[in-house]
């Protein structure tokens, strides 16, 4: 019962709470980004590059939002600067993911589907989760609230009491 009270168990749960929302957020964004592709390529009958870029941009601008008002739900940072760190982070998570990709099915994995989805759980648990809570949407109101009291980030350890 000690280790649920404890500040290590609150931040863990904290953690699998944002990467559980994270991951439907990405769900929904991958899904509206396949509907909008295929409304341009099939209805609108625009080529296949337009369709994707449009597609991208839609999933991304609200997998942005999502994240923003329902995700983190952090808004030290004002919109535009949030929105360029987003560009950064899910720009680099591609180039990553299709390094990795390479790499794990040239010479590690005989399955090329292994390799991606492989490389889609690395990228998304090591670069995306963190570049995201952190990087773009900064760091929670509880950390600003501890450290203006004094205390340091996981202990209940005051300034100057070592």
């Amino acid at each position: 019962m000690e280790f649920i009270k404890s500040s290590v168990f609150r931040a863990l749960r904290s953690h699998l709470q944002d990467m559980s929302k994270l991951s439907v957020a990405s769900f929904l964004a991958t899904a509206l980004d396949f509907i909008v592709f295929s409304l341009f390529v099939r209805l609108f009958e625009l080529p296949v590059p337009r369709g994707a870029v449009f597609g991208s941009l839609a999933g991304g601008i609200f997998h942005f939002s999502l994240c923003r008002f329902w995700v983190f739900a952090r808004f030290e940072r004002n919109l535009l600067e949030a929105a360029f760190r987003y560009a950064i982070v899910s720009g680099s998570a591609l180039v990553l993911h299709s390094t990795l990709t390479t790499l794990l099915a040239t010479y590690l994995l005989d399955i090329e589907e292994t390799a991606w989805l492989t490389s889609k759980f690395l990228v998304f648990a090591f670069w995306i989760y963190p570049g995201s809570k952190y990087m773009v949407f900064g760091r929670s109101r509880r950390f600003r609230t501890a450290r203006r009291r004094g205390y340091l980030w996981f202990g209940r350890l005051r300034k100057g009491r070592w």
